[in-house]
């Protein structure tokens, strides 16, 4: 019996990043490099009426397959999730971090087999098609690389010092198993109590951040011994939000690479053919139109 297979990812707009812009240059990535390449957007009216007036309902339809529409969650709480945001080493800005409900993914997915990604995680290769045929119900990125070759930072590797190590929901393959239903009720559960497993698990800051849940959720799951619980074999490459994109060719991003410890160094680098964490989501935003234009032309839009 043949399954469907697809891709999910959450869009909600706020007043300094245009996600809505970011889900269709993510889909478009996706429509071009991957065979299961089903688009499921999930959004609120407010960001999908932007949407139609930025892109065009008749662009909209050839990339998003599915959309979803949900109350924009952070309306249902009192409780901003603000987040510092960098662009480059030299600008930062404060905006809404709207993932308090990334967990609700499971029952919204129309999928069989989905794999949940982030708007800033540009497919530039097929190897996502490769873990639509994974056996594990729940699949995750564990280990990662810069766009330097280095590993991150500490506190992007462990949750704290003496702590459990740091999975990333940047990409999330599931299916619609038992287990992974109670992984995603874990995911629920640790959001509902976070204080409570941030004092428990001694990791830092005041954002609510997915990555550490899902962490604490694989941690429970395997019975605090199994630590590469479900883990995808690959390293996932990001580039962080202090690098910049200086250029967009034919699919090829030329980005200067920030040196986090020193940062009056940067180092071009670039970048194609493999899948990249782009962190930096105003640098897309100023090569949107070379990026789109490019993609669309590809795909005869």
């Amino acid at each position: 019996m043949s399954q469907s297979k697809g891709i999910c990812a959450f869009a909600y707009n706020n007043e300094e990043i245009n996600y809505v812009l970011m889900a269709y240059i993510c889909a478009l990535h996706v429509k071009t490099h991957l065979k299961n390449n089903n688009f499921c957007l999930i959004t609120d009216e407010g960001s999908l009426a932007y949407a139609k007036q930025l892109i065009t309902v008749d662009k909209l339809n050839k990339v998003f397959d599915e959309v979803m529409v949900t109350s924009n969650p952070q309306n249902d709480t009192d409780t901003k999730n603000i987040r510092v945001h960098f662009d480059s080493p030299w600008t930062e800005f404060q905006a809404p971090f709207i993932n308090n409900n990334k967990h609700e993914v499971f029952s919204i997915s129309p999928y069989d087999k989905t794999i949940l990604i982030d708007l800033d995680y540009l497919v530039m290769s097929n190897m996502l098609d490769s873990y639509f045929e994974l056996n594990g119900p729940v699949n995750m990125f564990s280990n990662a690389k810069n766009v330097r070759g280095d590993n991150p930072l500490w506190r992007e590797i462990w949750l704290h010092d003496l702590g459990i190590k740091m999975k990333w929901s940047t990409v999330v393959a599931f299916d619609k198993s038992d287990t992974a239903k109670t992984f995603f009720d874990l995911w629920e559960y640790v959001k509902d109590n976070y204080t409570y497993f941030k004092f428990l698990y001694k990791f830092p800051g005041t954002l609510y951040r997915t990555d550490f849940c899902v962490s604490i959720a694989c941690h429970i799951m395997s019975n605090s011994k199994n630590a590469d619980w479900h883990d995808f074999k690959d390293d996932m490459y990001f580039s962080d939000q202090k690098d910049d994109i200086y250029e967009f060719d034919k699919g090829t991003y030329s980005i200067l690479a920030n040196n986090q410890r020193e940062n009056w160094k940067d180092i071009p680098v670039t970048w194609n053919g493999v899948d990249l964490h782009m962190m930096n989501k105003r640098a897309v935003d100023r090569q949107s139109k070379k990026i789109i234009d490019y993609y669309e032309k590809r795909l005869g839009i």
